[in-house]
């Protein structure tokens, strides 16, 4: 789904067809904080809680490969402007404060925000798991309080930058931390509510898809609490499909990768590839292609730097062999 967003900047979709699909991936991101409030309440659950420990993997997972791939992604745009490839300058000639500023704001690579994002809410689980101490029926109370509460005051931002300052727009990591402790909040909850959400999670995808097509068929708009829905049909659709599918765990081992790898260079790459080669193509058409083929780029250049000792460890899996 963050693939599919990207790529729809690089196909030539405009229109209320663009609104569409980036509404039906509009739970992108939510769904990477959700999932990992699921695991955390899963992982605190199964063993004695070290938060030093904690920290320090999610330092690995996280940070490592923040710094790594901001410092090649600057490199790279800095080599284009040098040599005049690219008109506008972002990088060179600026004055340090400014480029710190576009680049704590992934101003150059929009989606390194969320690595900063989830290292913040992770840094705050000592507060966080004291919600596994609380009473079940009261934890959905206290997500349903911090949602409204945040999509109230959804117009605060800690810190602001002009769009001349922003390539690609900005991404705050402390305010999209904030709004994605929502996320992880619901993660938590269906985690703790499982027992109860489990037996009936077929009913849960049929209930939330025939909403979800009510909704869009009579453009009705739910505001902020669509996201839910969306997740929702996510979370029950992956208990439906087996765990076994190898292409779903292909995927899964990859997902770091493809984060990080597919935009800007990959998805630039095969831009201009399926540009080319289907000039006078149908734009819907050459958006899927260009989604795809990202994809898929992406997978395998992940398998091949992860096939390195060193290359797991700028992806965030450290030395060891298998990904934590």
């Amino acid at each position: 789904m963050v693939v599919a967003i990207h790529a729809a900047e690089y196909a030539d979709i405009s229109g209320q067809t663009k609104a569409f699909l980036l509404s039906c991936f509009g739970i992108a991101v939510p769904s990477f904080f959700m999932v990992d409030g699921y695991l955390f309440c899963a992982s605190f659950k199964s063993r004695k809680f070290d938060y030093g420990v904690y920290l320090k993997k999610s330092c690995v997972r996280l940070l490592i490969p923040w710094v790594v791939f901001t410092v090649i992604y600057v490199g790279f745009r800095a080599a284009l402007e040098y040599f005049n490839v690219l008109p506008v300058r972002v990088i060179v000639g600026r004055p340090v404060e400014k480029l710190a500023m576009s680049i704590y704001m992934s101003s150059i690579s929009s989606q390194m925000y969320f690595l900063l994002s989830l290292f913040l809410i992770r840094a705050w689980t000592p507060v966080l798991r004291y919600l596994l101490l609380v009473p079940t029926y009261s934890v959905p109370f206290i997500f349903v309080a911090y949602a409204l509460a945040w999509n109230e005051f959804s117009g605060l931002r800690l810190f602001s930058a002009s769009d001349a300052e922003c390539l690609g727009g900005c991404f705050e990591p402390v305010t999209h931390a904030l709004w994605g402790l929502q996320y992880y909040l619901f993660g938590a909850c269906l985690f703790l509510c499982g027992e109860q959400v489990e037996r009936r999670y077929r009913a849960v995808l049929i209930c939330s898809l025939l909403m979800y097509g009510f909704t869009k068929s009579v453009h009705i708009s739910l505001g902020w609490s669509e996201q839910y829905l969306g997740l929702l049909i996510l979370w029950s659709m992956m208990r439906v499909v087996s765990s076994s599918d190898r292409w779903i765990a292909q995927i899964g081992k990859a997902t770091m990768g493809i984060y990080i790898l597919h935009m800007p260079i990959v998805l630039k790459a095969v831009g201009l590839l399926v540009t080319a080669l289907l000039a006078q193509g149908n734009a819907l058409m050459n958006y899927l292609f260009i989604t795809i083929l990202t994809l898929v780029a992406s997978a395998l250049l992940t398998r091949v730097i992860t096939s390195v000792r060193l290359g797991r460890a700028i992806l965030g899996e450290g030395y060891a062999k298998t990904g934590t």
